[in-house]
């Protein structure tokens, strides 16, 4: 029988699902942007928004290798 151990924390699993959640809401981004031709709000929200959710999902899996938070 499989180990617990052998299996990743559902918590890494997670943040690996929202950092490409902000990935893909930033390539979103960068589609409409090329569509319209010019920088629109939409545009720059998705990229700002795709950045933030992305950024922060690296962050909190760095903090929470270093901390070892359970």
């Amino acid at each position: 029988m499989p180990s617990d151990l052998d299996r990743p924390p559902i918590r890494d699993l997670l943040l690996v699902l929202v950092f490409q959640l902000g990935l893909c809401v930033l390539l979103l981004a960068e589609v409409v942007d090329a569509t319209r031709g010019y920088d629109t709000l939409v545009g720059l929200f998705g990229r700002v928004l795709g950045t933030a959710t992305a950024a922060g999902a690296v962050l909190a899996s760095v903090l929470r290798r270093r901390v070892a938070v359970e």
